[in-house]
């Protein structure tokens, strides 16, 4: 057994065997390179494998922390029924151990931040990181002009009641749509037009036909 693998099995037998506890703090890559008499990139590879298996994590400037263990889920039967009445996803198929990993990060990185209120824009280190992203799809944008919702029904709220710039009266949703947002045209006592849309996409005759008509504004929802 090569060093590398000889010093994985110590730490996961450590680990199993509780001498590091969930939560707690690991030995510093200069500490492990003491320990097991190896060398440094030996160390940094060991912590990087054992992160990617969200077995550890790591905060900059602090060190390596062991994940806490969350409850396992009893596997799903292969004869058992699955409910497609309910929107609900499957909660088998959530990413669990990716969600701890990147929480247990956060909430050590950022502490109190995440537990309260941002600007009205929303995370200006979020709009940030979304300027490059939109870039990359050709949509080009500031910062200051970002402003990022707390959900689809929010910003739905807020484009239902601005003023659009060909001041139309009414609004053009697809057809199907989503129910809650016509629900929220209804109580608002919005105009509604609809525009058929099939598997293939929209009914661009349709469309076209009903802009030649004019008044209208055009929501995708």
């Amino acid at each position: 057994m090569n060093k590398y693998n000889e010093i994985m099995a110590d730490l996961e037998e450590k680990i199993r065997s509780g001498r590091y506890r969930p939560g707690g703090r690991l030995p510093s890559l200069r500490d492990l390179t003491g320990l097991y008499r190896c060398s440094l990139s030996t160390a940094v590879r060991v912590y990087q494998e054992l992160e990617k298996r969200h077995v550890i994590y790591s905060i900059p400037q602090s060190g390596y922390y062991l994940v806490e263990k969350m409850k396992e889920r009893p596997a799903r039967a292969d004869n058992e029924t699955i409910d497609f009445t309910s929107p609900s996803p499957d909660p088998d198929v959530f990413p669990y151990l990716d969600f701890q990993h990147c929480l247990n990060k956060a909430i050590d990185i950022f502490k109190d931040q995440l537990f309260t209120y941002g600007g009205s824009q929303g995370l200006e280190s979020l709009r940030h990181a979304l300027v490059s992203h939109l870039a990359s799809d050709q949509v080009f944008a500031q910062v200051k002009r970002l402003v990022i919702t707390s959900g689809v029904q929010q910003a739905l709220m807020i484009l239902t009641r601005m003023p659009f710039p060909g001041k139309g009266d009414t609004i053009l949703v697809e057809r199907p749509s989503y129910d809650l947002y016509l629900r929220l045209l209804e109580l608002e006592g919005v105009p509604v037009g609809t525009v058929h849309r099939s598997a293939e996409g929209l009914d661009l005759d349709q469309l076209e036909e009903r802009f030649k008509r004019g008044g209208l504004n055009f929501s995708t929802p």
